[in-house]
């Protein structure tokens, strides 16, 4: 993970896997950013499971690292206002965007997501319960 290689972690329930996901944009790996940091700030994680990603963003928002969601449970206009805050923020704004698999595969998050990648604001996508979500890459692959 350090030396930005695609990487397969697997953790038992409660083995520490919502810390791989966040340490990245905390701890500035080194990179082509200012100083020889990652320029980078945001972890994207996909992940089935929305009440596990609602209860890690208060946890990480409790913890003073700014975390958001974006599911199917909220209105077009929630998730449109993060869509908002996370185009017109600097870096250091949100650090950790969850995202269920339909949400990540949406156009509206397409377009939002091809523009935090031209801006180099994404330093770590992660695939959590990658087993509920392996058809997505499979049809992706197969279209």
């Amino acid at each position: 993970m350090v030396d930005t290689q695609l990487s397969r972690v697997n953790l038992n329930v409660g083995a520490g896997k919502s810390m791989i996901f966040t340490l990245p944009p905390l701890l500035q790996l080194p990179g082509e950013g200012e100083g020889g940091k990652c320029a980078a700030t945001l972890s994207l994680v996909i992940s089935p499971l929305i009440a596990l990603m609602e209860s890690q963003v208060e946890a990480l928002n409790a913890r003073g690292i700014a975390a958001a969601v974006i599911n199917s449970h909220q209105s077009p206009q929630q998730r449109q206002t993060v869509e908002s805050e996370l185009l017109l923020q600097e870096q250091g704004g949100v650090q950790v965007l969850f995202l269920t698999p339909e949400m990540a595969a949406s156009p509206s998050f397409q377009r939002l997501g091809s523009e935090l990648y031209r801006q180099d604001r994404i330093c770590l996508v992660a695939i959590d319960e990658a087993h509920c979500v392996s058809h997505l890459f499979h049809n992706a692959l197969e279209g």
